[in-house]
């Protein structure tokens, strides 16, 4: 599998997120390069053949489902700088999160599921981590 069939997946699958984020649709900078990147490094393809480097056949429904699990963190990034307006038969920002945050996390259900987890927001917590030992003793 190849960019540009990822591409080709991409734009199918995310037409009105598209239209409705004002996403390019080509592999370049403003529009799917990021995400296919991201998927291709997470699939093993190597940063210095990222531009040319192919995915196994075998792992085409992987390649699918991170490629949506990063391009749908794009298009939350990009609805991120909107305003909710109350205007009737307007989609706002609050609705247009609420419904990619559950793409999203299907998106890295599927990932996970194949063996290639990704990390969404959710999993991260609080912790605590002591660093007492980084303390001058008294001597």
């Amino acid at each position: 599998m190849t960019r540009s069939d990822i591409l080709a997946y991409l734009t199918g699958q995310f037409r009105a997120l598209e239209t409705e984020s004002g996403q390019g649709v080509f592999d370049d900078s403003e529009g799917y390069k990021l995400p296919i990147d991201a998927t291709m490094r997470r699939l093993g393809v190597s940063e210095s053949t990222l531009a040319t480097g192919e995915v196994a056949d075998t792992l085409n429904e992987a390649a699918f489902a991170v490629a949506e699990y990063h391009a749908l963190r794009r298009f939350r990034f990009l609805i991120a700088t909107r305003i909710d307006y109350p205007a009737e038969k307007m989609m706002t920002r609050t609705v247009l999160f609420s419904q990619i945050d559950a793409l999203l996390k299907e998106a890295s259900e599927r990932a996970t599921s194949l063996g290639y987890g990704v990390v969404t927001s959710s999993d991260y917590g609080l912790f605590t981590m002591s660093l007492d030992y980084l303390e001058p003793e008294a001597v």
